[in-house]
């Protein structure tokens, strides 16, 4: 769905609940790939539209297999948790795992935890 179509969502619910927050949580989009593509341009206009942005960066940085099932680049997951920062987003979501081959769920694109005290610094 694209960012205009996004906010029309808002006024529903704003003219449902006018106290409500409404967040949207960023996870890329695949129209015409056949990977996610995160769109950084839109975060402004977003924030314009819902009281919290949040970036998902280890689920915009999944890759289909060929069996139909998701793979990852944590590489990338990494590189999207540091771009939320400097684009503004309000938040970040991030998988983290001690041993992110042992992970029961998006083994491919967790973050090892070690890792993110170094991301959180950044």
């Amino acid at each position: 769905m694209n960012p205009q179509n996004m906010a029309k969502g808002t006024d529903k619910l704003k003219n449902t609940n006018p106290d409500c927050e409404v967040w949207l949580t960023e996870r890329g989009t695949a129209f015409g790939y056949s990977q996610f593509i995160v769109d950084f341009s839109s975060v402004d206009f977003f924030k314009e539209h819902f009281d919290k942005v949040v970036m998902d960066c280890t689920h915009a940085a999944q890759l289909p297999k060929p069996n139909g099932r998701m793979s990852g680049n944590p590489t990338l997951a990494a590189r999207y948790f540091q771009a939320a920062d400097i684009f503004g987003y309000t938040g970040v979501f991030c998988e983290a795992h001690p041993t992110p081959s042992l992970s029961y769920s998006d083994a491919d694109s967790v973050l090892p935890l070690e890792k993110m005290v170094e991301l959180l610094k950044n």
